[in-house]
């Protein structure tokens, strides 16, 4: 059984992480998806003034929507669109 962090631990590790993986770092904190998932992420989708991605592409039954928290959203610069 995982332990969760408690806040004043989420905070150091997030000002103790590199900027390239802060992000990264508040979608995994914020979303529950797992590591493998968060790196598989390569589009984002908005339906109304939600933003989301689809994860879980192992099975039929493990594919979701998984929407971005306001503080994913307002950490990234643009909305991801699969290209680099």
């Amino acid at each position: 059984m995982r332990l969760p962090l408690l806040e004043a631990d989420m905070k150091l590790c997030h000002a103790e992480l590199a900027e390239e993986n802060q992000l990264l770092f508040l979608v995994l904190a914020s979303t529950g998806v797992s590591l493998s998932e968060a790196l598989e992420i390569n589009k984002e989708f908005e339906e109304r003034t939600c933003r989301y991605t689809f994860v879980g592409m192992k099975s039929l039954t493990s594919k979701r929507r998984t929407p971005f928290r306001k503080s994913c959203v307002s950490a990234s610069r643009n909305k991801y669109d699969g290209t680099y």
